[in-house]
């Protein structure tokens, strides 16, 4: 089962490729009815008539191999979509579970249950750790990254969310489930409340720091100030940066106040994933040494396995 930020990224670059090849098949049909030397691009037509056997066939097999990778990464089957559904259906089990003590009809984005899957190579990774590479300094698509592959309730589903969880350097794992992979259970409680925090923009942090080049604060730099400080405190106590932080903020995403993260193993007993518990209201998740949780999370994993979901 591939992942939806995987399909995505493929699926656009196989359009990207098969558009370029039609395109090319389109110059060499207007090249082979010209002459090369009544055309302000005559040594380009002279040199495509030259080649246009190796150009066809050329554009021929890149077109296949763009349908092919289209074919392998399409959208979900039908039973595909009926095992995402039973495990949605698990998940949410384990949440009452896990959340016994929530009110009814409490948002389930308040309270969730994420299931990341590491994979070894991510190509299209988010968001992006520094704006000129993707994947952070010294890093790279094969560094390794835990990727969201489920998640309880019905919204989010489609989240971009990933964490670097790289082997050969397990120090720097990202965010509390990059931590949970290096092999222990971890939680985190009472972090700062950053809802009522609003992202600025480059122009804003310009002013600001113009601000205190000149040493004229007021209540707005102030204001802002405070702001970093929560931010950057969130970042620490969750093992991430305040950059990323500052990223969720400004794409409206919800910051939770509470996480638990539990690594996952396959059936043979192999590193597979990790199980992520967070809160943003006061219910946390129970304890992970109340009877209640073990046999909860035990039958998740019973269920895991039958789904085969991690037998990958």
């Amino acid at each position: 089962m591939n992942h939806p930020g995987v399909r995505h990224f493929a699926k656009k670059l196989a359009w990207f490729i098969e558009s370029a090849a039609f395109v090319a098949l389109g110059w060499i049909s207007y090249s082979l009815g010209m002459k090369a030397d009544d055309n302000l691009f005559g040594p380009l037509i002279g040199k495509t008539n030259e080649c246009a056997p190796l150009l066809v066939l050329g554009s021929g097999a890149v077109i296949i191999a763009a349908r092919m990778i289209r074919y392998f990464f399409a959208d979900p089957t039908e039973a595909e979509k009926i095992i995402a559904n039973c495990v949605n259906d698990a998940l949410n089990n384990f949440r009452r579970k896990c959340f016994p003590d929530l009110p009814e009809n409490t948002a389930t984005d308040l309270n969730r249950v994420t299931i990341f899957k590491h994979y070894r190579w991510v190509w299209s990774v988010s968001p992006r750790r520094l704006w000129y590479r993707r994947w952070g300094k010294g890093r790279f698509p094969g560094s390794g990254w835990l990727v969201l592959l489920h998640r309880s309730g019905h919204t989010t589903q489609t989240s971009s969310t990933m964490f670097l969880a790289p082997d050969d350097s397990p120090q720097y794992a990202e965010g509390v489930a990059g931590q949970a992979w290096r092999g222990t259970t971890i939680r985190v409680r009472s972090l700062p409340n950053l809802e009522n925090i609003k992202y600025r923009s480059v122009f804003f942090v310009i002013w600001y720091r113009m601000c205190v080049f000149a040493k004229k604060q007021n209540g707005i730099t102030r204001s802002y100030e405070e702001d970093c400080k929560l931010v950057n405190a969130y970042a620490e106590a969750t093992y991430t940066s305040g950059r990323i932080v500052w990223q969720r903020i400004k794409s409206g995403k919800r910051s939770p106040t509470s996480i638990l993260a539990i690594p996952l193993e396959s059936i043979d007993s192999r590193g597979w994933g990790v199980i992520v518990m967070d809160s943003s209201n006061k219910f946390e998740c129970i304890d992970t040494e109340d009877r209640r949780f073990r046999l909860a999370l035990s039958e998740l994993n019973t269920n895991l396995s039958l789904y085969n979901v991690t037998r990958s």
